[in-house]
């Protein structure tokens, strides 16, 4: 699509917005009023078409609006108001955005939620139909944001055990670029689910909608909305309000379904009742407790059992001439075995019926999730890595307290009885020790004793830093590196170039901006044991985050960066390390009890096979060369509910295209036909 720039003519007063669309939407809605009222082959036949024509024109406006906004500047955004007409193609019929009300976000500078209600009057349809949405346009970001929370995988995704994702109570959206499949497994309510491949699932499943550009299959769930660009099957005890799909439906369940839409052929076969069957092919029904109204531009094949009323452009069998369950039976072909006519009941052979079906779906634009740590190695306060010469754990200090800018330092020993390990020392001698003398004496990380034994060590093998903290130093760490997490605490935001893996035993972790002052500027540690509590605070106190702490003022300085946990994943810049500018790690894996508070951010693949609860955004970008799909698994808790400066859906930009996602806050309002 293409737009051009809004230009406000002053004659009456009336704004005219042009657009020039070279692709319309195919995202189209029904209302079950108007079916429901209808009652004979022509109602049926203009009601479908006119349908059609009216939803088809006000998404194509709603897509255009959207792309207008696109290119807004702030002061244009706050002027918006009033009454404006969307010129466009005749056929799409006349457009109308009215009700426009820009309003910025409540503490999100840059940010601004325009709410408008599109309408669409199409003449020659005799139809019209409306809209409400919502676009939150993110002019910092570069773009638009959704403003419901969402969980974000670039690969296939398996889901098997207890899940629970909700956002403050509410259910969220499900994105998946390939395969999903949820087993027979418990899964609280998800709002919308969208992928790009073969969507399949059990029972015990809620969700409000489903979007797949591949086949659907449903087992035992309950579903609202399902829009297909394959084939779907249904079967169980399944109920569904509304199916449109591009291929074949089959309807093998004994649940309710209200309205079916199919380019290819519908079959009831299940059991179940029925409410509109549309189809561009056939229709057969073999198994059903009753259907209000079958309309098909193909034939009809019927069975025993209620079927009021069907309208065809080709041929109807029916179960035979005994066969009373119906009221209205046309066909521009032969009726095969069907009753006559009677009173209250019509039926008609050629009757030159022309019956409208729903056009194609066409695939929908998905925004991909990106994550490259190395964007932000610069916002880290400690960067640890090895340095294999001399066998040591190196760390630049960046933005703390009692440290110049840049400082490298060297982990090591300080001299004592007992000894103390692992401090950030300015000098380490042959044997790892520091002077006696070093300052400042504070650790990346305490350990469960008194001698800060331990809690890091690298395995230059595996290329892995393994740490077992009691707790680690409050800020940014940035790991180049994979990372091991065991058995302890952190109040960090932790980045790693390579994989991370949380193992062996319960590990609590807090990204910064939920640990806030407390925690990460005056370093209380409350979840630490007395020992360990009073030496942290004792060094962190004295050694916090410049950058999220305004001491003087009693201030924590929130960042975007302080939402995360943990993110994994990247491309190190440096082309003597790189020189082939390739991608590494990205995977994250929770093989044991978990509690993370922040986003969890895996640049390729995201496995959570232990007990696992993250509090925070969640996606998997698949940018790595393992493509062996992502999985939920065992007791999985996803909760995106916010407090205080922490904000779990609130994460920066790692780089690639800027989000610009429609939020559509009601489907479709209503549609009349004359």
């Amino acid at each position: 699509m293409k737009t051009s720039r809004f230009n406000a003519p002053r004659q009456k007063g009336v704004a005219s917005l042009i657009f020039v669309l070279l692709v319309s939407l195919a995202i189209t809605a029904a209302s079950t009023s108007v079916i429901q009222t209808i009652r004979k082959n022509q109602q049926i036949s203009t009601a479908v078409n006119a349908t059609t024509h009216s939803e088809t024109g006000m998404w194509a406006a709603a897509e255009a609006f959207r792309i207008y906004l696109q290119s807004l500047e702030e002061l244009d955004i706050l002027a918006l108001s009033g009454h404006w007409d969307i010129v466009m193609d005749a056929s799409f019929g006349d457009m109308v955005v009215r009700d426009m009300d820009p309003q910025p976000v409540a503490g999100e500078d840059g940010t601004y939620r325009v709410s408008a209600k599109i309408v669409n009057h199409h003449p020659v349809a005799r139809s019209s139909s409306s809209l409400d949405v919502v676009y939150e346009i993110d002019l910092d970001g570069g773009g638009v944001l959704p403003a419901a929370a969402s969980v974000n995988f670039n690969d296939s995704l398996v889901i098997g055990g207890n899940i629970n994702i909700t956002n403050n109570g509410e259910p969220v959206d499900l994105n998946v670029v390939g395969d999903l499949e949820i087993k027979g497994v418990s899964v609280n309510p998800i709002n919308q689910i969208n992928a790009t491949g073969k969507v399949e699932l059990g029972s015990k499943v809620t969700v409000n909608s489903i979007y797949s550009e591949d086949e659907i299959i449903l087992r035992n769930s309950i579903v609202q909305l399902v829009e297909g660009l394959g084939n779907v099957t249904v079967t169980g005890s399944a109920s569904i309000d509304k199916i449109q799909a591009n291929g074949d439906v089959k309807l093998e369940a004994s649940g309710h379904f209200e309205e079916v839409y199919s380019r290819k052929s519908i079959i009831a076969a299940g059991g179940g009742t029925h409410g509109l069957l549309n189809a561009l092919e056939t229709v057969s029904v073999t198994n059903s407790n009753g259907v209000d109204s079958v309309a098909s531009v193909g034939n009809v094949d019927l069975s025993w059992g209620r079927v009021t009323s069907v309208v065809t452009e080709g041929n109807i069998k029916c179960p035979g001439t005994s066969w009373t369950q119906t009221s209205f039976l046309s066909a521009n072909g032969t009726l095969i075995n069907c009753p006559p006519a009677a009173a209250g009941r019509t039926v008609e052979s050629g009757a030159g019926n022309v019956v409208g079906v729903k056009p194609e779906l066409t695939p929908k634009p998905f925004e991909t999730s990106k994550v490259d740590v190395w964007a932000f190695k610069d916002s880290a306060n400690y960067f640890v890595w090895y340095d294999s010469t001399n066998d040591q754990i190196k760390v630049e200090v960046n933005s703390v307290e009692g440290f110049t800018d840049g400082d490298v330092r060297t982990l090591g020993e300080i001299p004592g009885s007992p000894p103390h390990f692992l401090y950030l020392c300015e000098n380490v001698n042959a044997s790892g020790k520091c002077p006696t003398t070093e300052t400042p004496t504070v650790p990346l990380c305490f350990g469960q004793t008194p001698w800060n034994d331990g809690c890091i060590k690298y395995n230059p093998g595996s290329k892995t830093f393994e740490i077992k903290p009691a707790q680690t130093a409050p800020g940014v760490i940035f790991f180049d590196g994979n990372l091991k997490l065991t058995n302890g605490h952190a109040v960090s935001t932790m980045l790693a170039s390579g994989n991370i893996t949380v193992a062996n035993g319960g590990f609590i972790q807090e990204a910064v901006n939920f640990g806030s002052y407390d925690k990460v500027c005056l370093a209380n540690a409350d979840n630490a044991t007395s020992q360990v509590r009073t030496r942290y605070t004792l060094a962190y106190s004295t050694h916090y985050p410049t950058n999220l702490c305004d001491i003087p003022n009693t201030d924590y300085l929130p960042k975007q960066l302080g939402n995360i946990a943990l993110a994994a994943g990247g491309i190190n810049p440096d082309l003597t390390v790189n020189p082939d500018g390739n991608y590494t790690g990205g995977d994250i894996t929770f093989d044991n009890s978990a509690t993370i508070t922040g986003a969890v951010l895996a640049g390729n693949l995201l496995n959570t096979s232990g007990h696992t609860i993250i509090n925070g955004a969640v996606s998997a970008g698949s940018q790595g060369t393992d493509g062996s799909g992502n999985k939920l698994g065992s007791t999985t808790i996803i909760d995106f509910s916010s407090t205080g400066d922490f904000d779990p859906t609130d994460i920066p930009d790692f780089g690639g295209p800027p989000k610009f996602i429609l939020i559509p806050t009601a489907e479709f309002v209503w549609a009349r036909s004359s």
